[in-house]
């Protein structure tokens, strides 16, 4: 009983994924921390600011930058102006690389505090 109850810790631990670790946008070690270069952060910014339909600059503000350990997608965390120091939930937008060059994905989320 001891060796199936070890065998099933075992598995549940290795399959466990590492939690993705926010970081403050105004972090001055950022893209160190996204494991980013200045042109890829540059390429991030432009895919971000240009998509249509996202409602960025005006009516989102950035709460926190992550990258996945899982998928590693750089992921940006949004709230809304009027009560981003406050907020309880908003927008996530996902950034993918693929074939060197990063793309803002269609898909989205959205964080929440319960």
């Amino acid at each position: 009983m001891t060796r199936g109850l070890l065998v099933a810790i075992v598995a549940v631990v290795a399959c466990a994924k590492a939690p993705l670790v926010l970081h403050e946008p105004n972090d001055p070690r950022l893209l160190q921390k996204l494991e980013l270069t200045q042109q890829e952060w540059h390429e991030i910014h432009e895919q971000f600011l240009a998509h249509p339909g996202i409602e960025m600059p005006s009516d989102l503000r950035v709460l926190h930058w992550g990258r996945s350990s899982a998928t590693g997608f750089v992921e940006v965390w949004c709230g809304h102006t009027a009560t981003a120091s406050r907020a309880t939930s908003g927008p996530v937008f996902f950034f993918r690389r693929s074939e060197g060059h990063w793309y803002l994905l269609d898909e989205m989320s959205e964080w929440g505090k319960n």
